[in-house]
């Protein structure tokens, strides 16, 4: 299967104009405009986790529930790995050559986004 990047949102907010290192240019080439195009999947993929937790989202204050997305998800790992991994099964073949020459520097820029994203959307 080829995974087409034109089917990848734009990301509008990016500068044209300024020299990126390459850490920085894969995260906002590839890896921000996956988690865009993911952000359904992602969102629906954290609340069936903090189910499967029994946790009370709704019960609990804005500070706990930024403990939790910043601190308490830091520590499970299985479900890192599975977010990072929902991220990486977009890659082109390239995009992942890229990845896995800097895997630990892309792996915490994923989780990075992810928890930003779930922390402005969910809270």
């Amino acid at each position: 299967m080829t995974i087409k990047q034109e089917k990848r949102p734009k990301i509008k907010t990016l500068s044209k104009d300024k020299i990126s290192l390459p850490a920085e240019e894969f995260q906002n080439q590839t890896l921000r405009p996956i988690l865009k195009m993911k952000n359904e999947i992602l969102l629906a993929f954290f609340k069936s986790h903090i189910e499967k937790k029994k946790i009370k989202w709704s019960g609990i204050n804005k500070e706990k529930k930024e403990t939790f997305i910043y601190d308490s998800l830091n520590k499970d790992h299985n479900f890192k790995n599975a977010i990072i991994h929902l991220i990486a099964g977009n890659f082109t073949i390239e995009e992942y050559h890229l990845y896995a020459k800097n895997q630990k520097e892309n792996n915490k820029r994923i989780w990075k986004m992810f928890q930003q994203r779930i922390f402005s959307q969910l809270i």
